[in-house]
């Protein structure tokens, strides 16, 4: 056999060389991803007095809010101490903030009005026109004003309770119990004032063993028991000079009293 050179031997392919790989498919670029959505930027939350006023706008009501008697120490001070003392550590509906400015003492009521009267005369909004008016009253014409109407409520509110009944008492004319008592002053069944934290019963709305009829169709009519029993006491022309509560005794006058109160005006007491 003749030898090969080794040059030949080197250009011959090996029977054992391994097959040719394929080359390697090529990868798909990956897709673009989409960029994120911005987020909008949160709403700024509106400062508590904004959103109330925004709501207040809303709702059509007048675009000034006052704030002048919270940055005056000298008239917010007082007002608290003064409602701390007429509700103490009570949780009030209107109902019972009513009834415990009501059963207060004269002199924290008398505190709370002063200071009402300061915050209304000191309020622009609230001055009144010269030209159609006049002059502002000086204080001590708004003084001697008060003083007055004072002195007629307290002469008026002495001839009620110098004839007036307590609970106890009415129920011992009625025949019933005081609980049942004041079961029908809450329908206004009776007519009942709240005086030093005790309730009065005036005397004129009682007969022989019962109280007068129609009452309750003319508590409602009045602002206060005060101002019906003013009323009831009070000798009219058109009840032929009697006064209302005598007029409920007798048997036809009763229209006469309700026709009489429908024609009064209520905001005159």
């Amino acid at each position: 056999m003749t030898e090969t050179s080794s040059a030949e031997r080197a250009a011959k392919p090996s029977g054992t060389t391994a097959a040719k790989r394929k080359p390697a498919a090529k990868r798909k670029p990956a897709a673009k991803r989409k960029p994120a959505a911005k987020r909008k930027p949160a709403a700024k939350r509106k400062p508590a007095a904004a959103s109330a006023l925004s709501s207040s706008r809303a709702h059509g009501a007048p675009r000034r809010i006052r704030t002048d008697l919270a940055s005056r120490p000298a008239l917010a001070d007082p007002m608290s101490d003064a409602l701390r003392e007429v509700i103490g550590q009570r949780r009030l509906g209107a109902g019972g903030f009513a009834a415990a400015l009501a059963e207060s003492a004269p002199k924290t009521l008398k505190v709370l009005r002063d200071l009402i009267d300061r915050v209304l005369a000191t309020d622009a909004a609230a001055s009144l026109d010269t030209d159609l008016w006049g002059l502002n009253p000086s204080k001590a014409d708004l003084s001697q004003a008060q003083a007055d109407v004072d002195e007629v409520r307290n002469g008026a509110l002495k001839r009620v309770l110098d004839d007036a009944l307590t609970r106890e008492q009415v129920a011992d004319r009625l025949g019933i119990t005081a609980q049942a008592v004041s079961k029908r002053s809450g329908g206004d069944q009776l007519v009942v004032f709240r005086y030093a934290g005790r309730s009065w019963y005036p005397r004129w709305q009682f007969s022989d063993h019962d109280a007068v009829p129609q009452l309750a169709e003319l508590v409602p009519r009045f602002p206060s028991a005060l101002s019906l029993t003013t009323w009831a006491m009070t000798p009219a022309a058109d009840l032929d000079g009697l006064t209302p509560a005598q007029m409920l005794r007798r048997r036809d006058g009763h229209q006469r009293v309700l026709e009489l109160a429908q024609a009064s005006s209520a905001e005159a007491w």
